[in-house]
This record gives structure tokens, C-alpha cells and sequence, in this order.
């Protein structure tokens, strides 16, 4: 090959189609030439070295502890330097079924692979990282890790929830139970309603410990409609799932109460009666019910109870009213007696 080199003895030679590879040797002469003369400098040789590339080697990856019921695996694998420009590395998990998992290694070498609805019972999972340059692949050498039991998970329990009282009509059963802590990572809690009839509705279950689920055919989606009536009992407890492993707590239970529509409230003592001078005109005391009222009129100097929540009262100026007529009706007779008197006198 030959190349001429620039006036400041830089020299730049391009290989074109040509390819050179590990531990070829090159052989460089430069060569001048003046009026036809030409001499030539000792020849220096060079060894061709590996690429960046050629030789860089992916470490292995070293995985955090795996438990059942774990949604992420977690690790880290030292990137070995200098990294070759514009490589990328990527972890690949192989789960206990055959799932395979990839998701990229940051530039610091953090793992974190999210198995999403795969779930991890029991068994052995292996994970490579794989470097690309391009458009060429290495791999590290495989680690395996077992899965181990989830400790927590294992040792949590489960309380009796608390329901509250539940009566015919109402649209929810709802209720608490106490969450022990500390939770197990991953855990969803779930409170399962058993009906008379067997049929079963679900509710959520707050941070809290509250639930509710729906009672009504037409918000729950069940094939039964059932519809509760007085004394049916009704069963509650709490389902907890943890990486595919359930349990439930005890089951606690209620009957179902009736509605008082009317809800009159137990009266208290009565108003005392009204005093007066036989005309009445000094009203009684007014006594309170849960629910009812009891009040005492002024009509002849004795008080009389009132009225209660669904009776009618009386709308206003009903009572003066019905006196007016009566005082009316009085006034008419005693001018009709007047009338006779005068007319028998003269007679």
C-alpha cells in the first residue's frame, strides 16, 4: 500500500476493502523521492491489536435473593472497562416454565426485571447478560438462583373481620379488619360476603382494613339475586393473595336486621296539663321523644298530648278556626233565645 504522507510528517493510511486482524504484522518504510533519487527509512514494524470489542468480556450478574411471590428480580453486574462505544447490555431470565424475561442494564450495571403477571412459586431461575456491539452479541456465563419461600408471607396472619350491621334494603355489607404489620410486599387482601342462598360477592379491602361490597342484583355481578330478608345470616372473612399463594382469616358472621320505617322514638314524661281559669289560657309543658313530640294544648285548663311523627298535625289556624265557628255558632243561638224572651214578654 502507499500512501503519501502530508508536509507536517503526518501519516493517515487507509485500509479500504482491505481487512487486518489480530496479530498481523505491518511492515511501514517511508520512502523519498528528488530528481529521479530516491532513498528510503529502515522499515518499522507494528503488530495489529485486538479491537476494543474483540476482546472485552461481560461478567456475570449477581442476583439479589428470589422469594415466591416476588413481582421484580433485582441485581447487578460489573461492566468491565472501558466499555466498547455504543454497546448495550441487557439481562435475560429464564423463569422455572420456560418464561423468558429481557429488560436493559443501566449504565451503573443495575438489574431490575418485572415479571409482571408471571408468577413465582417454586424452582430455579437463570439469568445471562448479553452485550451488543454492532450488531454482534456475547453473553456472560449463565447464573442460577432458587427460588426460596417467602418467610413472611409463611408466618402472616389473618384476623376475623368485623361487619357491620347490615339491614334488609341496604345496598352494601361493609365492615374492618385489623392488617397485621408489617404487610408482605405484594400482598392484596380481598373480603369475601357468603349469602344465605351460597352465592359469594367480593369487596376491596382499604389500606385501612375497611371493605365494602355490593349487595344489590344490580350492582353486583353474580347469577344470583338474592335479596336479603330478617334474620338471614350473612358471613364475611378476609382472603389474602401473595405471589399465588392464598389464605383466609376466619370467618365472622351477622344477622340481618329489620328497617323501623316508622322509627317513633320512646316518648319521654308527658307535658304537664295546662292551668288556667277554666278558660285555659296558660299552656302546659311541652315534652320531647326520640323521634316524637309531645306538646300539651291550652283548651279548658288541661293539657292533652300532642302529636307523634306520622300523625297529621294540624295545619295553622286550624284550631282558631274551629273556636271561631264555635264562638260563632254560640253568638247565634243566644240572640235567637233573646229574640223569643222579648217576643213571649210582649205577649
Amino acid at each position: 500500500m502507499r500512501y503519501i504522507s502530508t508536509t507536517d510528517g503526518v501519516i493517515s493510511i487507509p485500509f479500504g476493502a482491505k481487512k487486518v486482524k489480530k496479530n498481523d504484522i505491518l511492515s511501514i518504510v517511508i520512502r523519498g523521492t528528488k530528481a529521479g533519487v530516491t532513498k528510503e527509512s529502515l522499515p518499522t514494524s507494528t503488530t495489529v491489536l485486538a479491537s476494543a470489542w474483540e476482546d472485552y468480556v461481560v461478567s456475570s450478574p449477581v442476583i439479589d435473593p428470589i422469594h415466591a411471590g416476588d413481582k421484580t428480580i433485582t441485581g447487578s453486574v460489573t461492566l468491565n472497562q472501558p466499555v466498547p462505544a455504543d454497546t448495550s447490555f441487557t439481562a435475560i431470565v429464564t423463569l422455572p416454565d420456560g418464561t423468558v424475561i429481557t429488560a436493559p442494564v443501566d449504565s451503573n450495571g443495575h438489574i431490575s426485571v418485572d415479571l409482571g403477571d408471571n408468577e413465582l412459586t417454586s424452582g430455579d431461575v437463570t439469568i445471562v447478560v448479553e452485550a451488543t456491539h454492532g450488531g454482534e452479541t456475547k453473553e456472560s456465563t449463565p447464573v442460577t438462583s432458587t427460588i426460596l419461600p417467602n418467610e413472611a408471607w409463611d408466618a402472616y396472619v389473618i384476623t376475623k373481620p368485623v361487619i357491620n350491621a347490615i339491614h334488609v334494603g341496604d345496598k352494601f355489607v361493609t365492615g374492618k379488619v385489623t392488617l397485621n404489620t408489617p404487610i408482605p410486599a405484594g400482598t392484596v387482601f380481598t373480603a369475601i360476603i357468603t349469602l344465605p342462598d351460597g352465592s359469594i360477592i367480593e369487596g376491596s379491602v382499604a389500606e385501612d382494613g375497611t371493605f365494602k361490597a355490593a349487595l344489590t342484583p344490580v350492582t353486583r355481578a353474580i347469577l344470583s339475586n338474592y335479596v336479603l330478608k330478617v334474620g338471614d345470616q350473612v358471613t364475611a372473612l378476609i382472603k389474602g393473595v401473595n405471589g399465588g399463594e392464598v389464605k383466609e382469616g376466619p370467618s365472622a358472621s351477622t344477622i340481618v336486621l329489620a328497617v323501623d320505617t316508622n322509627n317513633p322514638g320512646t316518648p319521654v314524661t308527658p307535658g304537664k296539663p295546662g292551668s288556667g281559669n277554666g278558660t285555659g289560657t296558660t299552656p302546659g309543658n311541652t315534652g320531647t321523644a326520640n323521634g316524637g313530640k309531645y306538646t300539651t294544648t291550652k283548651a279548658n285548663g288541661k293539657g292533652s298530648k300532642g302529636y307523634q311523627n306520622n300523625d297529621n298535625y294540624p295545619q295553622t289556624g286550624e284550631q282558631n278556626n274551629s273556636l271561631f265557628s264555635y264562638l260563632g255558632f254560640l253568638t247565634l243561638g243566644s240572640a235567637a233565645l233573646l229574640f223569643l224572651r222579648k217576643k213571649f214578654a210582649k205577649k
